[in-house]
């Protein structure tokens, strides 16, 4: 790889009943989960797409609130966004 790259990742899914919550990997205690095809896991599933958009090993997790605005403030379901910067190592 030759200088920096920027990678950026977003997934939202729907919470509904009778489903793991799962984030990152690690089962959150919930009375929901996420819907998906596949296993719902929004962090996951944001930095993939991010590092698959720039990919290798800096990655950094935040998180923060809606203050109950949309479908995510009304805790209908979760969203997470993700930015990887890559640079070489010489």
């Amino acid at each position: 790889m030759t200088g920096m790259r920027i990678g950026h990742g977003f997934d939202t899914h729907a919470l509904v009943p009778d489903r793991p919550l799962v984030l990152g990997g690690v089962l959150i205690p919930h009375d929901r989960g996420l819907e998906g095809h596949s296993d719902g896991d929004v962090l996951l599933h944001a930095v993939t797409s991010a590092l698959l958009g720039a990919p290798s090993d800096r990655v950094n997790v935040k998180a923060t609130s809606t203050d109950h605005l949309g479908h995510l403030g009304r805790g209908e379901g979760i969203a997470a966004f993700a930015v990887v910067l890559l640079e070489p190592v010489p």
